[in-house]
């Protein structure tokens, strides 16, 4: 398999048909996030955005997308990294090594996050793993409703209820899909940056190029990906919004937040199951709702997908610099203090999210 690194911004139109033809032929990358369009988004943001074109004697068999960290550590890392939620190979990556990808990329290594568990250049150099919770809404609305009250008939009961008593209390309930208000977005930004600062959190959605591709998703006008966003708003007061990234066969929830004064009347669980059933009633396969063990995941969600997280490479600096860095954590780990044996990890995925942040400044 020869792998070719080029800027995405230098693909045309055949290898993007290429690329989307594969995704397609792929049922576990229905994933916006493994679209090129996906990828082209970030490139109009991030000039670091490359890709590795795989390619035998029978043409291009597979891409794999990642941004270019040549001047922070010499490693590549998850495009849209730390806000994108997968990565993976597109295609076929029988016979692919990270090794090869590190050459034709030029780095070091290769850092992984929310890779897919059951491409095996990655499970097998993996350090963690973690689930991702889906809404199989394939069946259509009234079948996923059927079986998600078969299976929680007092938690559907009970968001019916606080749903009249909002409304009763509040005023007029307005669900909207395909909006437009950017201001509706500045809001939602603003409720996570508090959030984010409440738990001393880096502020991510605060960087200049992850709020402009949120920005920009919404105006793309493409029909295989863009960017949608569904709010819910009282006597047109926003109390939730959700933005989610659509893909031809499902949404991928991207960024999603709610008024803290309308809490008890759950607005964000509200504005979810108006979601569901929108994508339920326009023939999309799934919502997905990404890693993390919030209870709505659970509550909505029908299945889970397998992801990784971990790094690889031939020998160099980058690579010894990581694996230091992982044998020093590993020693700390084993400490009974759980709180000092937690350090390392929270030190290295914060640091990892700054990485991830630092961009080159994007030509618009």
């Amino acid at each position: 398999m020869r792998i070719e690194a080029v800027a995405v911004r230098e693909l045309g139109d055949a290898e993007v048909a290429r690329w989307r033809a594969l995704q397609a032929s792929h049922p576990s990358l229905a994933n916006p996030h493994f679209s090129p369009d996906y990828a082209q988004l970030m490139a109009r943001v991030r000039p670091d955005a490359r890709v590795a074109i795989l390619e035998d004697s029978a043409g291009i068999q597979g891409f794999f997308a990642v941004q270019w960290q040549h001047r922070v550590g010499s490693a590549a890392m998850p495009l849209g990294a730390p806000v994108g939620d997968y990565q993976g190979i597109v295609g076929d990556a029988h016979g692919v090594s990270v090794a090869g990808l590190c050459k034709a990329l030029r780095v070091g290594r290769l850092d992984f996050s929310r890779a897919l568990a059951h491409q095996s250049m990655f499970s097998d150099r993996s350090k963690g793993g973690e689930e991702t919770w889906i809404a199989d809404v394939s069946a259509g609305s009234v079948e996923y409703f059927a079986q998600l009250k078969a299976r929680r008939p007092q938690f559907l009961y009970q968001l019916a209820r606080t749903r009249r008593k909002l409304a009763r209390e509040r005023g007029e309930v307005s669900f909207a899909a395909n909006s437009s208000d950017v201001a509706h977005l500045e809001t939602m930004l603003r409720w996570k940056e508090a959030q984010l600062a409440r738990t001393r959190q880096p502020a991510v959605w605060r960087t200049q190029w992850v709020r402009r591709s949120l920005i920009d998703s919404l105006s793309s006008g493409n029909e295989h990906f863009s960017g949608v966003l569904f709010t819910l708003t009282v006597d047109d007061r926003l109390i939730a919004g959700n933005l989610c990234f659509r893909g031809a066969e499902g949404l991928h929830g991207v960024l999603m937040a709610h008024d803290q004064s309308f809490e008890a009347f759950s607005p964000g669980l509200q504005l979810l199951r108006e979601i569901l059933e929108w994508a339920a009633q326009r023939g999309l396969r799934e919502v997905d709702f990404g890693t993390g063990e919030q209870m709505y995941k659970r509550q909505f969600g029908t299945h889970r997908r397998g992801v990784v997280w971990g790094w690889d490479g031939p020998p160099s600096l980058a690579s010894w610099s990581r694996s230091s860095q992982y044998a020093l954590r590993a020693q700390i780990e084993r400490l009974p203090n759980k709180w000092v044996a937690a350090l390392p990890g929270r030190a290295m995925r914060r640091m990892d999210v700054y990485r991830g942040l630092s961009a080159p400044r994007a030509v618009r």
